[in-house]
């Protein structure tokens, strides 16, 4: 006698049909954000290529933190430029953030986090003194958070006009700040030299006068981010309030 088959409680096309009706049925969007799983792999390589780039595999016969002072400080210098031109550059030249804000935050998360696990393991092959290394990883910090209110301004626009003009500026503000001569007077917006001037060997760090330059610039730095991810923040939300605006003069039919 014929039966129709029905599928056992343990048979794997039972459970894939329960999935796939409660897949259908289930119509609202997710709204956890996805890790970046891209840029921490993008991250992980920029900052291996630097290392070997400029510090190398092969050790000296008799290593000793003179031998490893110039790798270093070229190492944090292209963290530098990945912070502020690379990240950005990837994130308004490839794709549009669905939530800017939220995903802009959760990568600046990584980045800082990636910053920190670097940095700081430094101290081992250099000599650097507890507040130069604080010092160092303040800049680059502080940086990321700056450059990341530029991608949260651009990433959600859909214009592509309006991004293009965001990475250039990013790329003018670098690029003028290391071609102007006088390199000796660091300011806020000079990232290259800013880096230079930090990851100095403490012999010529220790200068009173570069110490309070250095806790000044961080100040400055720090006020220049967090100045400027409010202006980002009050644009979206003034675009999103004349944007309900517009919604709730359009007349129902």
């Amino acid at each position: 006698m014929w039966r129709p088959f029905v599928p056992w409680p343990m048979d794997p096309l039972y459970h894939l049909t329960e999935m796939n009706d409660s897949s259908s049925s289930d119509t609202k969007p997710s709204k956890i954000i996805p890790l970046p799983r891209g840029l921490i792999l993008l991250s992980c390589l920029w900052i291996t290529g630097s290392w070997l780039e400029n510090i190398g595999i092969q050790t000296p016969i008799q290593p000793i933190a003179e031998d490893y002072s110039y790798g270093l400080r070229m190492l944090c210098s292209s963290m530098m430029i990945g912070i502020t031109l690379g990240w950005p550059l990837l994130r308004l030249g490839v794709g549009r953030f669905v939530s800017p804000v939220r995903q802009t935050l959760l990568d600046i998360l990584v980045i800082v986090s990636g910053i920190l696990v670097t940095v700081w393991p430094l101290r081992l092959l250099s000599t650097w003194s507890l507040e130069q290394t604080m010092l160092i990883s303040g800049i680059l910090v502080n940086w990321t958070i700056l450059s990341g209110a530029f991608i949260c301004l651009g990433a959600g626009s859909q214009n592509g006009l309006f991004r293009a003009a965001l990475i250039v500026m990013l790329f003018g503000l670098i690029g003028v700040g290391a071609m102007l001569p006088d390199a000796e007077v660091l300011t806020w917006w000079r990232p290259l030299d800013l880096m230079l001037q930090s990851t100095l060997p403490e012999s010529a760090y220790l200068q009173d006068q570069v110490q309070r330059t250095e806790r000044l610039i961080i100040g400055q730095t720090l006020v220049a981010a967090v100045g400027t991810w409010l202006v980002v923040l009050g644009l979206k939300s003034l675009g999103s309030t004349s944007g309900r605006a517009t919604i709730e003069r359009v007349p129902s039919n």
